[in-house]
């Protein structure tokens, strides 16, 4: 199953509203402070999804710290308004920087490439998984 930390206000409203939104995905963290995720600790969780905003002074430092604790494999950068040279920043190497609003739909599809790989693993016979 796909694990998903998730550090934006906007988006889990929209998981309260709408519990089963994310289909497959489990949701590992769900809050909208930096703190917050920092006292949760380690977590195992596949992707990120944080609000730039709560990035601070460095958020491409932030957000490398972020997804080593999280041990995930991709990070998705929500913003509203940002320079390019940030937004090209952020969207290197496992992270994408994606422009608000994003609905859950949404992020479903930019989640898709994990959960594919979720079934064919599930699916695989034991000694040939990915």
């Amino acid at each position: 199953m796909v694990r998903l930390a998730i550090l934006d206000e906007a988006i889990n409203s929209q998981l309260q509203e709408n519990p089963d939104g994310l289909g497959e995905v489990e949701v590992v963290f769900a809050g909208k402070d930096l703190p917050s995720l920092r006292r949760k600790g380690a977590l195992s969780a596949n992707a990120v999804v944080v609000d730039l905003n709560l990035l601070g002074e460095d958020p491409a430092r932030e957000l490398d710290t972020i997804v080593d604790q999280c041990g995930a494999e991709m990070a998705l950068v929500l913003y509203q308004y940002a320079k390019r040279d940030l937004i090209t920043r952020l969207s290197e190497g496992k992270s994408r920087a994606l422009k608000v609003p994003v609905h859950l739909g949404g992020l479903r599809m930019h989640l898709l490439g994990l959960l594919v790989r979720d079934i064919f693993n599930a699916n695989a016979p034991q000694g040939a998984r990915a």
